[in-house]
């Protein structure tokens, strides 16, 4: 019986995977150490720490590689140090998995997805990886090979060879855990022929230990033992402990099956010790079951009983499924030989219920999908890339044979021209030469210093805008990027704007996204009127809510416009952090904000007060609101420029109905991939037509 070996082959390979320690691991340890007590506090220090926290990955001390590469991305944070950030939280996210601890390798693995693309992309590919095997373990296998086929396409376009073995591998192993042992096999031996032709043998040893371990399910014993014992042979050349408990736990089960029942307990009592030692709790959980059984089979009840609980115990503490299913039904057989049919029954239905789950046809069928979907967009883009290549070689001898006859009829035509010009110029005399030149002069004067101005208080319009270092330091949290601004002046200068400012006597963040009156330079002008009215509200004034703040501006924008209908509409917010949840004060000023909750079953248009900041039909008393954003909630605030851009195959608006819809279809992305699709679909949609309005749209994820 080999109902362990999937679970097994499920730690086998990670992205994170490194080799283990060789001898000359612990003095590279002490002159790591040693040259960090002098390195001073810089970016080669903050690498520094990650070499060392590696190094004790290597050495299978996950608790002393978590305190060093913590220290390494608090000062890289300091330093705003954004590889040394993302590379320190990688290997803390390593050590996490090392120790089971699988939310906060998640924390980890997800900081770099939200932020480490695209700079940094062999960083963000291995953290999809890793992000992926974590979901393995966790069996919510469609959203596993979501993150390892998005991984391997990144790896593939980088040619990353290692990288490539190592998602391939958990591909494998996705396989293995979905009870799909042909196409683990081609995975794993894809990795092999690769691990060859690069010569890492951590690789080989790996692609090995999974051949034979799955080879079980198969019924090729032998071919299963001939892979286990290839793969132990370069392990103990290699000295890693891990790979050889690996190894031998996966021996002790085919022990089992050849009822060699000594050799198969002493095996998995020595993984024990082992994966103990490491911290890799997960292992021992399993190796308990696999040694149970090991006493079932000779009818040593208590002892079998004994090691199924704690089986049971800590793969339910761990949060391991398969694991936890695997000591259920342990625990069944064990109650149902010794005639206790009615604890029997109560572990059978508890396995079984979780077997359902993570081996339903469902799943098998959105992996199938998402597996074609892969090979048919790969495909597609060759496909592509070639019809590309061949239209843009016809198009360029077009050109060219364009170019060669406009450049004779111009060639010609200005020919004629300058003749005309030359007889026209003789005709003329020399002061009326020297006017026109005098008049052309001072009009291309006017015209520059009118341009330079401009360009002038587009440069002041921007110092005014909400700073990056401001919305980075307020809004985004673990370098994770929490927020995104699509800014997008119809003119040189804008109506539109999004002003930020932080006010410290009551630790209140305040963000505006606005729409003046009008665009260019009278929207500018309106712009920074608004702005300063809005810094001398809460900065000079002291006026806390948003409601208070509009009433104040309103008032003021009345007395400086005497009696004109000119002002903003708007959506000022108060952002609060209050125990993990994002606390939210606004006022809304004919802009609708927009809420998307719970992976977007829930949609929600703010309250609003339709009448603008500034003389209008009504002149009531704004209201303030609140909301609270949970974990994952996003927040949109968004003038009328997108919506009422006029753009499509009939010169239609885009319209509000048609943004909320694209908004919610977006919503998971990260934000700044979100603000990517926004202005690739407004382009589209625009095609040749004319932008029409100022465009600003703003997204917080709390």
């Amino acid at each position: 019986m080999h109902f362990l070996h999937s679970t097994l082959t499920s730690a086998l390979i990670f992205l994170i995977t490194i080799p283990y320690p060789l001898q000359s691991q612990n003095s590279k340890l002490d002159s790591l150490i040693n040259r960090l007590s002098i390195q001073k506090e810089d970016t080669a220090k903050a690498l520094m720490f990650e070499k060392i926290a590696k190094q004790y990955i290597l050495l299978n001390e996950p608790k002393k590689a978590v305190q060093y590469a913590k220290s390494g991305y608090e000062l890289s944070k300091k330093l705003n140090f954004k590889k040394g950030e993302y590379t320190n939280s990688f290997t803390m996210g390593k050590t996490y998995i090392m120790t089971s601890d699988y939310k906060n390798a998640l924390y980890h693995f997800d900081m770099i997805i939200q932020g480490a693309n695209p700079d940094y992309p062999i960083l963000y590919a291995s953290a999809l990886s890793a992000t992926g095997t974590v979901y393995i373990k966790k069996a919510d296998y469609p959203k596993a090979m979501d993150y390892l086929l998005k991984s391997l396409s990144i790896k593939e376009d980088l040619k990353d060879t290692s990288g490539i073995i190592n998602t391939r591998a958990n591909i494998g192993n996705l396989y293995a855990k979905m009870k799909e042992p042909k196409k683990a096999i081609l995975e794993y031996r894809k990795c092999a022929e690769l691990a060859k032709l690069t010569g890492n043998q951590k690789d080989l040893l790996n692609s090995y230990i999974n051949i034979g371990n799955v080879c079980v399910f198969l019924n090729k014993m032998d071919s299963s033992n001939y892979y286990l014992e290839k793969a132990l042979s370069i392990a103990q050349l290699r000295k890693d402990d891990q790979s050889i408990a690996i190894i031998l736990g996966n021996l002790s089960l085919n022990y089992l099956d050849m009822k060699l029942f000594d050799k198969a307990e002493h095996s998995l009592i020595r993984v024990i010790e082992i994966n103990q030692k490491i911290g890799n709790q997960e292992f021992v959980a399993n190796s308990y079951t696999a040694l149970s059984d090991v006493y079932f089979h000779q009818k040593k009840f208590v002892l079998a009983t004994r090691y199924a609980e704690e089986g049971v115990r800590l793969s339910n503490e761990l949060g391991t499924t398969t694991t936890y299913m695997d000591a259920l039904e342990m625990l069944y057989k064990i109650k149902k030989a010794v005639g206790d049919d009615k604890n029997a029954l109560i572990f059978y239905e508890k396995m079984i219920r979780i077997k359902d789950s993570i081996t339903n046809d469902e799943n098998k069928k959105e992996i199938t999908k998402k597996e074609l979907q892969f090979e048919f967009d790969k495909k597609e883009a060759l496909l592509n890339a070639e019809k590309e290549k061949e239209t843009a070689l016809a198009n360029k001898e077009k050109r060219i044979q364009k170019i060669i006859i406009y450049s004779i009829s111009l060639g010609f035509l200005l020919l004629l021209i300058l003749a005309g010009v030359i007889f026209n110029n003789l005709r003329k005399n020399k002061k009326q030469n020297k006017i026109i030149t005098e008049q052309k002069a001072v009009v291309e004067e006017k015209q520059k210093e009118i341009l330079d101005s401009i360009h002038y208080a587009k440069l002041i319009q921007h110092a005014l805008l909400a700073s990056d270092s401001l919305l980075n330091e307020k809004l985004n949290e673990y370098n994770s990027k929490n927020y995104f601004v699509l800014f997008k002046p119809k003119d040189i200068v804008s109506g539109d704007f999004y002003w930020a400012t932080h006010k410290e006597t009551n630790d209140s963040f305040y963000l505006s996204v606005s729409d003046s009156t009008g665009h260019g330079v009278p929207g500018a002008f309106m712009s920074l009127l608004n702005i300063s009215f809005l810094n001398e509200a809460i900065n000079e004034k002291n006026i806390q809510s948003p409601n208070e703040v509009f009433n104040h501006v309103r008032k003021r924008l009345i007395e400086s416009m005497e009696d004109r209908q000119d002002g903003m509409d708007s959506i000022l917010v108060r952002l609060k952090k209050v125990n993990g949840t994002l606390h939210i004060e606004y006022a809304a000023a004919n802009n609708t904000p927009l809420l998307i909750k719970n992976k977007g079953k829930e949609v929600i248009k703010l309250p609003v007060d339709k009448m603008p900041v500034g003389k209008g039909s009504k002149s009531d008393a704004f209201k303030s609101y609140s909301v609270i954003l949970e974990k994952g909630d996003i927040l949109y605030l968004y003038t009328d420029g997108y919506a009422d851009q006029f753009g499509g195959s009939e010169g239609k608006k885009f319209k509000y109905k048609q943004l909320q819809e694209f908004l919610v279809l977006i919503h998971e992305l990260p934000m700044e991939e979100q603000e990517s699709k926004l202005e690739k679909k407004i382009e589209e949609w625009k095609g040749t037509m004319e932008q029409v309005d100022d465009i600003c749209v703003f997204g917080i994820r709390a």
